[in-house]
C-alpha cells in the first residue's frame, strides 16, 4: 500500500478502503478478527507471512488449498480440497486456534489416503523433506502447477529430469510477479523442463502430481519462501479417487488451456531474476534469525 507506485493506484486505494470498511463492519456485527505476523521495524519480518488458507465448518468439514478469501483472488484460477473428516477438522481447528493465540505450530496428521502437515515458518524443511523423498522416488512423470516455482524445488525437478522423468510445469502466462515469471522461463529452459504457460487469467493454483500416485497440494507455492519462512498447510493425497478427480477437473483442462513456452529463455534477464530472488531469500532468512520467535 505504501510504495510510490501503489500510492498512485486508485483501484488499489479503493480496495484498501473497502477492506478496512468491511473489517470494521464485521467487528461491529460481532465477528472476531485478529491480525498476525507484524512486519516489524523497517519491514524486517515482511517475508515471514502466515500464508495458510484454512476453513473449518462445524468441526466436520474443512478446506485447504490456495485460494485467498478476497474478491480479486476469486477471479483467479485456483483450487481447494474439501475434507469431510472430524479428525482432520479438529486438527485444522487446533491449528487455527494456535495462530489465533499467536503461536506458530508445526504438526502432522496421517489419515487413510491423506497426510496433512502444518509448517511453522522455522522448521519447514522437515515437512518438505517428505515431499523431496516423493520427488526423488519419481520414475515416470511429475506434473507441477505453481505461479511462483523456485529453488530448492527446481533443483529437485532438474534431478528428476536427468533420471529420465518427464517434468511438466504449468505457470501463468500473465504472472503478477514478473521477476518470478522471468525466473521460471529461464530455469525451465536451463533444466530441460516442459514449461506450459496458462492462458487467459492469473493461475494461482499450487499442486504437484507424482507418477499418478501422490498429489501434493495446499498453500505452498513450492518456492524458497514456503520452504523456509512461511507458515503453510501441505496436504499429501494418495487416495486414487481424489487423484483421478484432480486429473479430470484440473490437470487435463489446464494443459488444454496452456501453451508451450515460446518466450526466449532470456538468459541475462533470467540470470538477474535468479540472483534477485536468491539475495532476497538470504536477506529474509537473516532478518528472521535476528527476530525473536513468536512461539
Amino acid at each position: 500500500l505504501y510504495t510510490p507506485r501503489s500510492l498512485l493506484d486508485r483501484e488499489l486505494r479503493a480496495e484498501a478502503r473497502e477492506t478496512f470498511r468491511m473489517v470494521a463492519d464485521a467487528g461491529a456485527s460481532g465477528v472476531q478478527i485478529k491480525f498476525t505476523n507484524p512486519v516489524g521495524p523497517f519491514l524486517v519480518r515482511f517475508a515471514a507471512r502466515n500464508h495458510k488458507k484454512n476453513l473449518v465448518i462445524d468441526d466436520t468439514v474443512c478446506y485447504i488449498g490456495g485460494i485467498n478469501f478476497s474478491e480479486h483472488n476469486f477471479a483467479w484460477h485456483d483450487m481447494m480440497l474439501r475434507i469431510e473428516d472430524a479428525e482432520a477438522a479438529e486438527f485444522l481447528r487446533d491449528d487455527f486456534l494456535a495462530s489465533w493465540s499467536g503461536e506458530d505450530v508445526g504438526r502432522s496428521l496421517s489419515l487413510s489416503g491423506l497426510e496433512v502437515h502444518t509448517c511453522d515458518g522455522r522448521t519447514n524443511p522437515r515437512v518438505f523433506q517428505r515431499v523431496f523423498e516423493l520427488m526423488d522416488d519419481a520414475r515416470a512423470r511429475i506434473y507441477v502447477e505453481s505461479p511462483y516455482l523456485t529453488f530448492p524445488f527446481c533443483e529437485r525437478l532438474g534431478a528428476a529430469r536427468e533420471r529420465g522423468v518427464h517434468v511438466t510445469v504449468v505457470s501463468p502466462a500473465e504472472n503478477n510477479h514478473k521477476t518470478l515469471q522471468r525466473y521460471v522461463v529461464w530455469e525451465s529452459a536451463r533444466l530441460g523442463l516442459d514449461l506450459r504457460l496458462y492462458q487467459g487469467r492469473m493461475n494461482h493454483l499450487k499442486a504437484m502430481l507424482i507418477d499418478d500416485r501422490w498429489l501434493i497440494l495446499g498453500s505452498s507455492n513450492f518456492d524458497v519462501l514456503s520452504y523456509h519462512l512461511h507458515q503453510e498447510i501441505v496436504g499429501i493425497v494418495s487416495d486414487t479417487a481424489v487423484i483421478a478427480d484432480f486429473k479430470t477437473r484440473i490437470l487435463t483442462p489446464d494443459l488444454e488451456s496452456s501453451r508451450p513456452s515460446a518466450e526466449p529463455a532470456g538468459r541475462f534477464g533470467g540470470w538477474i531474476a535468479n540472483h534477485q530472488l536468491r539475495w532476497a531469500a538470504r536477506l529474509s532468512l537473516l532478518a528472521r534469525r535476528r527476530a525473536p520467535s513468536r512461539s
